[in-house]
């Protein structure tokens, strides 16, 4: 079984455990307050027992993740900073011993939704699966082996307290891991790029694709953000955004837009799968990836620009002929580098003219 638990998994397991006791004395789970997130399970395990593995306290870089990651004040420790909002014991991978599924919560308005999957070796809880809860995510119910999730979605105007839509999923344990799959949208999770820059995500041509397309191929978005002639479309829970424009005074978000690029990234973007045909995935090392693509290169322009919410050193892997000048290239495809591992891939495609 592949185990994806990124670093800050102790850190979740300590706190799993100092909230759980209160829950296992009096409460099997926790329901959801809000009614439209609400799913629960028609039947659902007994509590597990044994040990709690209060031992696994989170220390070093985990703790450091998770301040870096959701915004833990300094003088805040770590395990004050979450709570237990739900959790549910089922066996989720055959294997006849049940796993314990949380929720955790944290921020004035649970902006902050990390969830795990724990098994119990011998007596403690060991982190299995992890998953930070992107774009608001939360585990609402176990049904049968599989984990329900429930994700805003939020249209153009949409206050932050009242999304509009939703978008859920299943996690479920297949072919030795546990994999997410949103309830819809298309099922691949292929990226490919031409030499001569034509791009496709899910096998849909990026050149052609306007944002009611993207919507029926993916599921109704987690967030539309239109500022001026950009239109953002993302779908928080397989790390996907794709950016629209339009450069001739139309609305971006309506069909009069045309893709500029696409991104996929992020935990969610790694747990999805999405890969080049190449075989370069979200979370591999730098070496695999100069072996995949051995003629990449970096520049001061690929650098990492957080006030726009990118992250990590670009590098070029693939290159398109450019409109700015005869004979020169531009970005095709781009993978963005963090503390040694790819966290991003981009593909530029300009089909707004931009």
């Amino acid at each position: 079984m592949t185990i994806r638990v990124p670093k800050w998994a102790l850190v979740v397991g300590a706190i799993v455990a100092v909230s759980v006791l209160a829950f296992l004395a009096g409460r099997g789970s926790v329901r959801d307050d809000q009614a439209s997130v609400e799913e629960s399970s028609a039947e659902v395990s007994a509590p597990c027992v044994g040990g709690l593995g209060l031992d696994a306290l989170g220390r070093g870089a985990g703790e450091a993740f998770l301040r870096t990651w959701f915004g833990v004040p300094p003088e805040t420790r770590v395990e004050d900073f979450f709570a237990v909002e739900r959790f549910e014991c089922a066996d989720l991978d055959g294997n006849r011993s049940d796993e314990l599924v949380v929720q955790l919560v944290a921020g004035a308005s649970g902006g902050a939704t990390p969830w795990a999957i724990f098994e119990n070796v011998d007596d403690a809880w060991e982190p299995v699966f992890m998953r930070h809860g992107p774009g608001g995510e939360r585990m609402v119910g176990v049904r049968g082996q599989r984990v329900r999730t429930s994700t805003p979605s939020y249209a153009i105007g949409d206050p932050l307290c009242c999304p509009t839509g939703r978008r859920r999923g299943v996690l479920a344990f297949t072919q030795g891991d546990y994999v997410y799959v949103p309830d819809t949208g298309v099922r691949s999770r292929g990226i490919e790029v031409s030499t001569e820059g034509a791009s496709s995500v899910a096998g849909i041509d990026l050149e052609t694709l306007v944002p009611s397309d993207a919507t029926q191929a993916f599921g109704l978005p987690s967030s539309v953000v239109r500022d001026g002639e950009l239109c953002e479309m993302r779908w928080a829970d397989i790390g996907l955004t794709i950016n629209f424009a339009n450069l001739g005074g139309d609305n971006p978000c309506s069909d009069k837009g045309a893709v500029g690029s696409a991104e996929l990234e992020g935990p969610a973007g790694e747990q999805a799968g999405w890969h080049t045909e190449d075989g370069l995935r979200i979370g591999m090392p730098i070496e695999k990836m100069l072996d995949l693509y051995p003629r990449a290169q970096t520049s001061q322009n690929l650098n990492p620009r957080p006030e726009f919410g990118i992250r990590g050193r670009g590098y070029a892997l693939k290159t398109k002929p450019s409109i700015i000048g005869e004979g020169t290239t531009a970005p095709s495809l781009i993978a963005r580098i963090e503390d040694g591992n790819v966290v991003g891939i981009e593909l530029l495609v300009g089909a707004a003219g931009e």
